[in-house]
């Protein structure tokens, strides 16, 4: 079984801008996604994917997004057992998100202080 330890990044579709500044950051290249703009001009993530078998869990993704869409968390339910099972996009992501919600906001709670 692969497995990670620490923290996970999480992210939240309603803030996101689809920037790319958490691509960009990204020293070992694990978070790819491309944006689009809806019909009232506001740019989104049209899909988002994060190589959890690349990241090295660094969390400059989370401190470089201008809008903390991204929120490094202790969910451990990223796992798998071939190395394929670390793919994760944004549905599946938004999907653990639903499940820990409370959580998340808790973790973002905390972390206000330093923002």
């Amino acid at each position: 079984m692969l497995a990670s330890s620490g923290y996970i990044c999480q992210v939240d579709d309603l803030l996101c801008q689809g920037c790319g500044v958490c691509v960009a950051t990204c020293p070992v290249n694990c978070i790819s996604m491309q944006s689009a703009e809806k019909k009232d001009g506001r740019r989104y993530a049209e899909w988002f994917r994060i190589n959890f078998s690349r990241c090295i869990y660094c969390g400059l993704c989370e401190e470089a997004c201008p809008v903390d869409a991204i929120v490094e968390t202790r969910i451990l339910e990223y796992h798998g057992e071939k190395r394929g099972d670390l793919y994760f996009t944004k549905d599946m992501l938004l999907a653990v998100g639903d499940r820990y919600e409370s959580q998340i906001a808790a973790a973002k709670a905390a972390d206000a202080p330093y923002r």
